[in-house]
């Protein structure tokens, strides 16, 4: 069994209620999904928490060290060590972890996208190599299933940039394309201060039924008997549709009011696809009929 225990204590740490989903995972996806969880927001804080930029350069350079030692076996960090073990218990490769750093690493240098094409270039670094790396863990692995999770990736993260505004805005970065924001008329200092303005709000609509393509275009490419393997992938996904769904009832919170599902929503949302994924697909059925 894989032993986690930095990638544990990052992961209480962090308050996520996604703690409490991945206790329904077996024991060894757990522990992926945990050590996968602790890089990911061990290197956000690199860049969110660094004091300066040169620290946050120095520190995304460590990390890339850390993956190479990875790669080769000779992990040099407790975390990078737990990493290690599970990537190769999995077979997962690093290529996931490479690409989410690369993304990780564009926020120090990129603070605005021109075009949609360019934020899905940097949504998929950042979102659809952890879809990528979830659906390996899962046992999944054929060209549909990549391009289930680079279609989803893009989605959940276009569904976190749509609840980060305010956020990002503090931090002096919009990820809105501004091709769009001219298109409805809004200013970069109308996405900064977040400001609920008409304008800003249909831009805000007009990203989200982008989003909802991309999750209905990615429910559209995987085989029903796929359901069972990936129920966790879908749950997750699941989560950030009804996440999407919230948003846009209460506007994206701009009014001040930080949109968040609660953990027993999200708790619901994973066993309703659990569950789904125990009845067998229609098509099965027919399949076993014949």
């Amino acid at each position: 069994m894989l032993d986690v225990p930095v990638s544990e204590q990052v992961l209480r740490r962090s308050g996520s209620s996604f703690a409490m989903a991945f206790r329904l995972l077996p024991p060894d996806e757990r522990a992926a999904m945990t050590a996968f969880y602790a890089y990911c927001r061990e290197i956000d804080d690199v860049v969110d928490l660094a004091e300066d930029l040169p620290s946050a350069r120095r520190g995304v350079e460590a990390w890339k060290r850390e993956i190479d030692l990875v790669d080769a076996g000779r992990a040099a960090t407790p975390l990078g060590r737990e990493v290690q073990a599970t990537v190769g218990a999995f077979t997962v490769g690093t290529e996931p972890l490479r690409l989410v750093l690369e993304g990780v690493r564009r926020d120090l240098e990129v603070t605005r996208y021109e075009t949609f094409d360019e934020l899905y270039g940097y949504c998929y670094h950042v979102a659809s190599a952890v879809g990528q790396y979830i659906c390996a863990v899962l046992g999944a692995d054929s060209e549909a299933v990549r391009r289930y999770a680079e279609l989803t990736g893009v989605a959940v993260q276009l569904t976190n940039v749509l609840r980060d505004v305010a956020e990002d805005g503090a931090r002096g970065r919009i990820y809105l394309p501004l091709e769009d924001m001219r298109k409805f008329g809004v200013r970069e200092q109308d996405v900064l201060r977040a400001r609920g303005s008409e304008r800003l709000v249909a831009l805000m609509r007009f990203e989200a039924v982008r989003a909802r393509e991309l999750y209905v275009m990615a429910d559209g490419i995987l085989d029903p008997h796929w359901n069972r393997t990936l129920y966790f992938a879908r749950a997750l996904s699941g989560i950030y549709r009804d996440l999407l769904d919230l948003l846009e009832e209460r506007e994206f919170g701009l009014q001040g009011v930080a949109v968040r599902l609660s953990a027993r929503r999200k708790l619901s949302v994973i066993l309703r696809y659990r569950l789904r994924s125990l009845v067998p697909s229609r098509t099965a059925l027919l399949e076993r009929r014949v």
